[in-house]
C-alpha cells in the first residue's frame, strides 16, 4: 500500500502551552525558594520509558533527555531565517577543512560529568562507536551514511576519529560525503561508564536509573508512574545558582485532571491542550495561552492500491481522482471553526516556519466543489441514475475512512469530510 498524502489542515502551532501567569510563577517561585524549592512542574500523560539518550524516542523522553545530556553545539532556532543555528556548548569552537571531508572539535576546558569527571574527545568518539553499533540498535543506526562504515553499518572508529588531544577531536568522512553539522551533533555520553557493561545489555543497564550526565540538571529521583524529580548540576557548565534549580514531571493519565491541577496550581506548564478548552481556559484569570509554532500536520492518506488484492485501487489509483478530492475537501472551514487561529491551511509537508525549504509559490487545491465534480465527470465518475452517489459503469463511489479512536479533532474532520463529499 503507497498512500498519496493529501494535507487536510496543518495545525500552526505544535503546542499550545498553558502557564500560570507571570505574576503567580514569580509569587510561587519566590515563595518557594525561601524554603530551597525554586521549581517549576510539569504534567505529562505518561511516564517515560528510559532518559538514556541512546533509546529516548518518545518527545517527552527527548525533553528530558535535553536537560540531562549536552551536545558539542547548542542548537537555536532562527525564526527570521527560518533555520537551526549552532553555539558553543561542549565544544568551544570547531572547523571544517575546505573540502568539508573533516571537522576538528576543540572541547572546553573546564566540563565535567555529573560525578566529576573531564569530558574528553574520547567521549565523543565512544559516543558515535555505540550510536552506530548494530548490537546496541540505538535510535541512531542506520543514519550514519556519511562516515566511513564497516560491513555491518557500524562506524569505522580507525578511519573516522583522530584523538589529537583530551580536548582536540578530528571527525573524518568520505570523499563523496555530505556531511551536515545536525549529524554530527548529538548527545554525548561518559565512556568511563558505559565501557563497563557489554553492549548487548545496554537497555537493561542499572545506570539507566543512574545516570551520569552532564546536561544543567541531573536526575534526583524517578519514581516510575509518578514523577521525574532533575535537579541543578553545580558540576556543568550551564550551573546557575540564581536560575530554576528544580524541574518535576509529574505523571497525570487522564488529561481532564490535568486541566483541573493546572487551574488549581498543583502543576505549572501543559502542553498538548485540546483547541476546545482554550476559550474556557482563556477566562481564567492565573492562566496564559503560549503557542509555539511547528511542524505537525494532519491529512488524509488515499489509497493507491487495494491491500486485499495487491491491485490499483479502484478509486485513488488515478492522481486525478485524488486531486478531485482535495477540491472537493473544505479545509478552510476545518482549521477556522475547529482550530481558529492556531491553525492553517498547508500546501504540502513542508511547514512554513522552514523558510529555506518551504515552497510559498506551490499550488493550493482551495475548496472548489464544481471543479472536483469536472475532473470526476472527466474521469468517469457520474451519477446517471441521480441516486445522489457517483459511478462508474457499476461500481459506486463508496469508500471508508479511518481514523484512531479517542481523536477529537480527526473526529470532528471526518463529519464535515462525510458533509462535504
Amino acid at each position: 500500500m503507497t498512500p498519496q498524502f493529501k494535507t487536510t489542515f496543518q495545525e500552526k502551532f505544535k503546542y499550545v502551552i498553558i502557564l500560570i501567569t507571570l505574576g503567580l510563577v514569580l509569587f510561587s517561585c519566590s515563595d518557594k525558594k525561601e524554603q530551597g524549592e525554586n521549581k517549576i512542574v510539569i504534567g505529562i500523560q505518561a511516564d517515560v520509558q528510559t532518559i538514556n539518550p541512546m533509546y529516548a524516542f518518545s518527545l517527552t523522553e527527548g525533553n528530558v533527555v535535553d536537560l540531562l545530556f549536552l551536545k558539542p553545539a547548542k542548537e537555536i532556532w532562527n525564526k527570521t531565517l527560518g533555520k537551526i543555528e549552532f553555539e558553543p556548548m561542549l565544544a568551544d569552537k570547531w572547523e571544517w577543512n575546505d573540502d568539508s571531508t573533516s571537522i576538528k572539535f576543540y572541547l572546553r576546558d573546564a566540563i565535567y560529568w555529573s560525578d566529576g569527571k573531564p569530558i574528553t574527545a574520547e567521549d565523543i568518539a565512544f559516543t558515535f562507536n555505540v550510536y552506530s553499533d548494530p548490537e546496541v540498535n540505538s535510535r541512531f543506526f542506520g543514519l550514519f551514511g556519511d562516515f566511513f562504515l564497516k560491513d555491518n553499518n557500524q562506524i569505522d572508529s580507525e578511519k573516522t576519529f583522530n584523538i589529537i588531544s583530551p580536548k582536540k577531536l578530528a571527525i573524518n568522512f568520505p570523499e563523496n560525503a555530505s556531511p551536515d553539522f545536525l549529524d554530527i551533533n548529538l548527545e554525548i555520553i561518559p565512556k568511563h561508564i558505559w565501557s563497563q557493561y557489554s553492549r548487548d545489555k545496554f537497555e537493561s543497564a542499572e545506570v539507566n536509573f543512574k545516570p551520569v550526565t552532564s546536561g544543567a540538571f541531573k536526575l534526583e529521583k524517578w519514581e516510575k508512574e509518578s514523577f521525574i524529580s532533575l535537579v541543578r548540576d553545580s558540576s556543568s557548565i550551564l550551573f546557575d545558582p540564581d536560575y530554576l534549580q528544580k524541574i518535576v514531571f509529574k505523571i497525570i493519565p487522564d488529561y481532564k485532571t490535568r486541566i483541573v491541577e493546572l487551574k488549581t496550581g498543583s502543576i505549572d506548564l501543559l502542553d498538548n491542550v485540546k483547541s476546545e478548552d482554550l476559550s474556557e481556559l482563556n477566562d481564567a484569570d492565573n492562566l496564559i495561552i503560549t503557542s509555539l509554532r511547528g511542524r505537525d500536520y494532519d491529512y488524509i492518506g488515499w489509497n493507491h492500491r487495494d491491500t486485499e488484492e495487491n491491485l490499483p485501487n479502484r478509486f485513488f489509483a488515478s492522481p486525478e481522482v485524488r486531486k478531485a478530492m482535495s477540491f472537493a475537501i473544505n479545509r478552510k472551514e476545518i482549521v477556522e471553526s475547529y482550530l481558529g487561529k492556531f491553525g492553517e491551511i498547508c500546501k504540502g509537508p513542508v511547514s512554513p516556519m522552514f523558510k529555506l525549504y518551504y515552497d510559498s509559490v506551490l499550488e493550493t487545491y482551495n475548496y472548489n466543489p464544481a471543479r472536483a465534480k469536472a475532473i470526476l465527470k472527466e474521469n468517469g465518475w457520474t451519477d446517471s441514475d441521480n441516486n445522489g452517489v457517483l459511478e462508474k459503469g457499476s461500481l459506486e463511489f463508496k469508500f471508508d475512512i479511518y481514523l484512531n479512536s479517542g481523536n477529537p479533532r480527526r473526529n470532528y474532520v471526518s463529519q464535515i469530510v462525510k458533509n462535504n463529499l
